[in-house]
């Protein structure tokens, strides 16, 4: 007979002590709002460093194009990164109100959707923030994308400085517009089948 103090406990009680998927799949919003700004920037250095170097392990070839591109019009590249982060917010909002309504946020696919989505954006946010750090790099001399990162995620994390978290979010959107909205101005009009410059 095995003493009461070391029994094992059943397949109930473990389950009952993991925590519920849609306690793990849900985010807070506030928690970034109420975030100390040290921490915020520090968070996002490190995220912006994690993300940007699969993305230049993965597709440095892509970071130098959209340098190219982001410089040869920059104003003009930065409204279109504006617009290309709204519309990717817009379907993921769309998406994430989906998933609600279906009552598939408490499921696993639910919980992994969204953390597949904010992958994705916090992907385009590093490589954005990462054409702007080379785009840096090459103006004090030659072009170097590894450098650029980090030039990049600190530029990230300066923007997290910002003591309004709306401030902070809008200098962050325009930050990584510059970054992505080369590339996005590109893919827009030779998708259309007419020229950048058009």
């Amino acid at each position: 007979m095995v003493p009461s103090a070391i029994r094992v406990p059943t397949t109930a009680t473990r389950v009952a002590a993991l925590p519920d998927v849609a306690t793990v799949g849900q985010l807070d919003p506030t928690v970034l709002a109420d975030a100390p700004v040290a921490l915020r920037a520090a968070v996002a250095f490190v995220l912006v460093l994690l993300f940007g170097a699969v993305v230049l392990s993965l597709r440095e070839g892509v970071v130098h194009r959209a340098v190219d591109a982001s410089l040869e019009r920059p104003l003009l590249s930065m409204g279109y990164g504006v617009v290309a982060q709204g519309v990717l917010v817009f379907f993921g909002a769309y998406g994430y109100g989906q998933l609600l309504r279906f009552g598939s946020i408490g499921s696993v696919v639910g919980a992994a959707g969204l953390w597949v989505t904010i992958a994705g954006a916090l992907a385009l946010s590093a490589l954005g923030l990462a054409v702007v750090g080379a785009a840096v790099t090459e103006a004090a001399g030659e072009r170097q994308p590894w450098p650029g990162l980090a030039i990049g995620a600190g530029v990230g994390a300066a923007a997290w400085l910002v003591p309004s978290i709306g401030l902070a979010l809008l200098a962050w959107v325009l930050v990584v517009a510059a970054g992505i909205g080369g590339s996005t101005r590109m893919w827009f009009h030779s998708s259309r089948g007419a020229t950048p410059d058009a």
